[in-house]
C-alpha cells in the first residue's frame, strides 16, 4: 500500500454481481489496517448503479486533494 494513499470512501451496493461487496470489503479493512482515513456507505439492496444516498456521499464542489472524510 503506497504511504500517500488518499482517504477513500467506498459507495457499494451489497448485491453488486458486477463487483461483488466482499472484494470492496477486503480492501476497505486493509486501509483500516494500515491507517488510511476510509469509510463506506452501502446500499443493502443495491446493485451495481448509484442508488439515492450516492449522491449524499460524494463531495461536490470541493478539491479533492483536501478531502477528509470527517469534515461535512
Amino acid at each position: 500500500m503506497p504511504g500517500n494513499h488518499p482517504p477513500t470512501r467506498f459507495i457499494h451496493g451489497f448485491l453488486d454481481a458486477i463487483v461483488p461487496w466482499w472484494s470492496m470489503d477486503l480492501y476497505y479493512d486493509r486501509l483500516l489496517w494500515e491507517g488510511v482515513e476510509t469509510d463506506r456507505v452501502t446500499m443493502a439492496l443495491g446493485g451495481h448503479e448509484w442508488f439515492p444516498g450516492s449522491t449524499v456521499a460524494v463531495p461536490s464542489g470541493r478539491d479533492v486533494r483536501n478531502f477528509s472524510l470527517n469534515r461535512q
